[in-house]
């Protein structure tokens, strides 16, 4: 599995959508750096990452996101 990332934020309800919407379409994903957001860190963004052969699909997905 090749990961690559798909967005960055800091925003924890944006995040919260975005996961809705890949475990609704059955789509495997990784936050990097997600539990730094619950520690309250607004300088280190986290990035959502799917696999390579997901990426185009998601990034249609999540076209109104980015």
């Amino acid at each position: 599995m090749q990961l690559i990332t798909v967005i960055t934020t800091n925003d924890v309800a944006l995040i919260a959508l975005i996961k809705s919407v890949l475990e609704g379409e059955g789509i495997d994903y990784f936050i990097k750096g997600e539990s730094l957001l619950t520690l309250g860190s607004i300088l280190i963004p986290a990035e959502i990452q799917v696999d390579k052969e997901d990426y185009e699909e998601v990034k249609e997905l999540l076209k109104g996101f980015m």
